[in-house]
């Protein structure tokens, strides 16, 4: 019998926290936002150009590997953040549209 099923309380802790994992988020899609995050926040900051795929997983806490198993590249990374760019403004835009009655077409358009 091993030693977690000997001892519930310590196989529930082993499940919360890992020894010598690095810190952040552990889930997979937590990872990626805080990749994309730190890689959208650098090129404000620095640019596309100047930015590193080293610093972009540094500012993530992240290694450089982890960056590489969801992006192959900067040219991704930039990709990911234009369509999100595009869905908030659409959003926005259509909120903003569907705020006007539906008969007011000259209003709409303005909203647009």
């Amino acid at each position: 019998m091993n030693q977690a099923a000997r001892d519930p309380k310590r196989s529930a802790r082993k499940a919360t926290h890992r020894i010598g994992a690095p810190p952040g988020p552990r889930k997979a899609n937590l990872r990626r936002a805080a990749l994309i995050e730190a890689a959208g926040e650098l090129f404000v900051k620095q640019g596309y150009e100047a930015t590193t795929m080293d610093e972009i997983a540094s500012a993530a806490g992240f290694a450089k590997g982890t960056l590489y198993h969801y992006f192959a590249n900067k040219a991704d990374l930039l990709q990911v953040l234009r369509a999100d760019f595009d869905k908030t403004i659409t959003s926005r835009i259509q909120a903003h549209v569907e705020s006007c009655p539906a008969g007011d077409w000259r209003g709409r358009i303005e909203a647009w």
